[in-house]
């Protein structure tokens, strides 16, 4: 979920970081980024179907988010 910025600005982050393949939300008064303490991009927050939350601060390599989308959609 990018942010901090204008939607232009958002729109060239996803393109320039190649993550235009999932949908994205604007979170243009931070109210997604204040709710989960997200203090800098890159982050990740991942919520299985019971809705327990985890929250991954920092990049991540294509293997390992491919892995925890799997497992997320097998719960």
């Amino acid at each position: 979920m990018p942010s901090r910025g204008e939607l232009k600005e958002v729109q060239e982050f996803i393109i320039a970081y190649s993550v235009n393949a999932f949908p994205h939300v604007f979170d243009e008064n931070l109210e997604i980024w204040k709710n989960y303490k997200i203090p800098s991009q890159p982050a990740w927050i991942f919520v299985d179907a019971e809705g327990n939350e985890e929250r991954v601060l920092g990049g991540l390599h294509l293997g390992e988010l491919r892995s925890r989308i799997r497992d997320l959609s097998k719960s």
